[in-house]
């Protein structure tokens, strides 16, 4: 019981910090990109640089909701035995669902038309 308490804990706060990782590894990413030239080589209909932010966005998409997932499934199990512990899987349920939210506010700057302003 306590390691499902542990797990529960820690997932709350697995799924900001995945976004703190995301909001960080983009904007670095974006700066180093720009200034070595990336957003200048095209690749297929967009540049080097726009489809390595968005894969690096998409993976920390494809994180959060395996945090999601995840937690749903924990859920599930602890609200069926009727354990305490089903409160601390709901919250981090949420948690994981402002997480997303937040991670797509932040990737809503690859929509913007240029990336580098020089």
């Amino acid at each position: 019981m306590t390691s499902l308490r542990n797990q529960a804990f820690l997932f709350m706060a697995l799924g900001f910090t995945v976004w703190a990782l995301a909001f960080s590894v983009l904007y670095g990413v974006q700066g180093t990109g720009c200034e070595l030239g990336w957003h200048r080589q095209p690749v297929g209909p967009l540049s080097l640089l726009r489809w390595l932010l968005i894969l690096i966005w998409a993976a920390h998409m494809a994180a959060l909701g395996w945090v999601y997932w995840r937690c749903r499934a924990a859920l599930a199990v602890t609200a069926a035995k009727a354990m305490p512990e089903a409160f601390l899987w709901r919250a981090s349920m949420a948690l994981s669902i402002t997480a997303a939210v937040a991670t797509v506010w932040i990737g809503l700057a690859l929509l913007v038309p240029s990336i580098c302003v020089v």
